[in-house]
């Protein structure tokens, strides 16, 4: 083991999110907590992990701070005094020099661009004025910034009715002569694209570069309209596919076969697993399962076309419910929907009287899975019976998936996540 390479490998990775690197107090390494296993396999580990540290203060990099015992002394903590000779060491440009060079880089960008009545120009800006060391060491170096100017620069040649006139990687060879330098370039920056959308900055044409094609599944009779002549009729009880580029043209959602019933209820489920999805949709389609008029399989957290129409369905009139695993992560995904969705969406079948029918037909979660819980917010466990629903999964260690529930057993008042059991004769659609 190469010590001093251990220990400034590990000072890299803490350094550019510490209070250090905004100029506050020194980094510190707690030895326990940092290298709790050092040495423990083999002794001459230990012994070129001290004399690396020892080195390193020699050097005026560190300091060191011990704790006496009986039998000597034992490394307590690592004071990092000049983490730049740090960087030095490693070969790395040290992130305070080169998040500043970056962000005069990203300026300088912006001006280009403000000159060419380009609107990319407002991102650059951003950056420079957002640009963190961590995001430096993340790789958003003067490099990326110069590809993602060349990439904006160009982009708007290339759009056309809002439609890209080439596909991604043929842009990105128009570009870069090189078939995957776009696909690489956002996904090493994408984590920016979304901090700064949630800031109010929004890159037009951006999402034309996006290769994952997302879709939604829906079942249900509608007829969808949009710009232009954009129509979409679905027959009676049908599932269709929808990708992304057509939701992005929808601009209203009807029921196909309205009657005065439907027109006052109009409500979409979202369902999070697709064998659920398709159990349902045959139900839907034999009359045992009419609670709803609409069913869209979601596919865990919902893809940005999911997101989408959701939103048309509201804006058309619908009401929003979603069901989905009684587990953390089932929650969370409801979690995900109803903060996309700013809490217009309720989730139904979510409850403590499903979770107590299935129980015992329930998987074990191990602890980690049930941690999560804790990631679950104030806003989702004041609803209706959800906190109690949280409890009683921490409580027995068990989560439900959603395909073992058979939801045409269950009734009730959706709107309060309420439902009661009833029995059904499927010969004569009898409940009783």
């Amino acid at each position: 083991m190469d010590g001093i390479v251990f220990i400034c490998s590990e000072i890299l990775k803490r350094f550019p999110s510490s209070a250090a690197a905004q100029g506050g107090k020194e980094l510190r390494l707690n030895i326990r907590k940092v290298f709790p296993d050092v040495g423990e396999k083999n002794p001459d580990d230990l012994e070129s992990f001290l004399e690396a540290a020892e080195l390193l203060e020699k050097q005026n990099i560190v300091s060191l701070i011990w704790e006496k015992f009986k039998q000597g002394e034992k490394l307590k903590t690592i004071i990092v005094t000049h983490p730049e000779q740090v960087y030095k060491l490693l070969n790395e440009v040290f992130p305070i020099e080169g998040c500043k060079e970056t962000g005069t880089n990203a300026k300088e960008k912006a001006e280009i661009l403000r000159k060419k009545n380009n609107p990319s120009s407002d991102f650059f800006t951003w950056l420079e004025k957002t640009l963190t060391n961590e995001d430096f060491s993340k790789g958003i170096n003067a490099d990326i910034i110069e590809n993602l100017y060349e990439l904006f620069v160009h982009l708007p040649s290339h759009i056309s009715n809002n439609e890209l006139t080439c596909t991604p990687r043929s842009l990105s060879i128009k570009i870069f002569n090189d078939s995957k330098k776009i696909e690489g370039l956002l996904n090493k920056t994408s984590f920016l694209f979304k901090r700064a959308e949630k800031e109010g900055v929004i890159i037009d044409g951006l999402s034309l570069l996006d290769r994952n094609f997302p879709e939604v599944l829906i079942t249900g009779s509608l007829r969808i309209t949009g710009a232009g002549s954009f129509s979409i009729t679905c027959t009676p009880a049908s599932t269709i596919s929808l990708a992304y580029t057509a939701v992005k043209k929808t601009q209203n959602i009807e029921l196909h076969t309205d009657t005065s019933s439907q027109k006052q209820r109009k409500r979409v489920l979202c369902i999070e697993n697709k064998e659920t999805f398709y159990a349902l949709s045959a139900a839907f389609v034999s009359t045992f399962f009419k609670s709803f008029d609409v069913l869209l399989y979601t596919g865990g957290y919902a893809n940005k076309a999911v997101l989408s129409v959701l939103k048309t369905f509201y804006q058309s009139g619908f009401s929003l419910y979603h069901a989905g695993d009684l587990d953390p992560d089932g929650i969370l995904i409801f979690q995900n929907l109803y903060e996309e969705l700013d809490g217009k969406i309720t989730p139904v079948f979510m409850n403590t009287h499903i979770f107590r029918f299935y129980e015992q037909y329930g998987r074990k979660l191990n602890q980690q899975i049930i941690s999560r819980t804790k990631l679950i917010k104030p806003s989702i466990r004041s609803i209706s019976d959800m906190q109690n629903l949280i409890e009683l999964i921490e409580k027995t260690g068990i989560g439900i998936e959603q395909e073992i529930i058979d939801y045409n057993r269950f009734t009730g008042d959706v709107s309060n996540n309420r439902t009661t059991e009833y029995t059904e004769m499927k010969d004569t659609g009898i409940r009783r």
